[in-house]
C-alpha cells in the first residue's frame, strides 16, 4: 500500500524511483510467503544455502543456512522465489508477470545506486507501476483469498498542470 500511496502523491519526489523500490519489496515478500505457504510453513523453504567452509578453507559438500554479516540468515532472492512460484502446479505466477518484476528490478536497482532519471522513466513507469498493482493483487487474491480493503490499489494517473 505504501507504494501506491507514493506514487499516487504528484507532488512527491523521487515517486517513481519509491514505488519501484516499494512494489519490489512488496513482490519478494508476497513470493515468499507463497513458497513458506507451498512447503507448509518451513523456513528451510526460504533460506539460502551454501557450501560449508572445511578447517582447511576448501568448500565441503554439506550445505547450511548462508547468514548476513550480523549473522541473521539470508532468504533466497526475488528471481529464485518467482522460480519457484512458476514451477507450482496450482496457480504458478506467469511469464508476463515475471517480466513486469523484472524491468521493475531494473528501475529499483538505478534508483538505488545510482540515479534513475531518464526522461521515458515516468511514462514507462506508469505502465508498468499499474500491471505490478494488478498483478499483485490477482495474485495475492489467488494464493492467499485477501481482498483489497479500499480503492487504495487503484494507481492515478498523474494531474497535469494547467497553465
Amino acid at each position: 500500500m505504501a507504494s501506491v500511496e507514493t506514487y499516487n502523491r504528484a507532488s512527491a519526489p523521487y515517486r517513481e524511483e519509491t514505488f519501484a523500490i516499494l512494489m519490489i519489496n512488496a513482490w519478494e515478500l508476497l513470493l515468499k510467503a507463497r513458497v513458506l505457504k507451498e512447503n507448509k510453513g518451513k523456513r528451510s523453504s526460504i533460506y539460502a544455502y551454501e557450501k560449508r567452509r572445511n578447517k582447511d578453507g576448501s568448500l565441503g559438500t554439506r550445505m547450511v543456512v548462508k547468514r548476513s554479516r550480523s549473522g541473521q540468515p539470508l532468504t533466497i532472492n526475488i528471481s529464485r522465489a518467482y522460480n519457484l512460484c512458476s514451477g507450482y502446479a496450482k496457480d504458478p505466477i506467469d511469464q508476463l508477470c515475471i517480466e513486469n518484476i523484472n524491468a521493475l528490478i531494473e528501475v529499483r536497482d538505478l534508483a538505488t545506486h545510482f540515479v534513475a532519471h531518464a526522461p521515458l522513466l515516468k511514462k514507462t513507469l506508469g505502465e508498468l507501476a499499474m500491471a505490478a498493482v494488478k498483478n499483485y493483487v490477482v495474485a495475492s487474491q489467488k494464493w492467499f483469498n485477501t481482498r483489497p480493503s479500499s480503492n487504495l490499489w487503484s494507481i492515478s494517473r498523474p494531474r497535469r498542470r494547467s497553465a
